[in-house]
């Protein structure tokens, strides 16, 4: 899987499936998504392989991300922009 990096206005859609309720810090969560460019050229995706896995908090993915899931519902689906840093 390829690492996003600090391409512009990053799009992610997530949804949110392992969870009972909302979304909270410390959560371990599993996260289908598609990042695309400012121009609609997808970059990464978790669409041919495994969910996106970690734990909401810990750092391991971009911030913008990692802060998208935080209040989501299971089944949810969100669209995000993420301007580079």
């Amino acid at each position: 899987m390829a690492c996003p990096g600090n391409n512009s206005h990053t799009k992610l859609f997530g949804q949110e499936k392992d969870l009972m309720e909302k979304v909270k810090s410390g959560d371990v969560v599993s996260v289908d998504y598609t990042g695309t460019l400012a121009g609609g050229e997808v970059f990464d995706s978790s669409e041919e392989c495994e969910p996106l896995q970690f734990t909401v908090g810990a750092g391991r993915v971009i911030p913008g991300f990692e802060q998208a899931v935080v209040g989501m519902e299971p089944g949810e689906s969100k669209k995000v922009e993420i301007p580079p840093e």
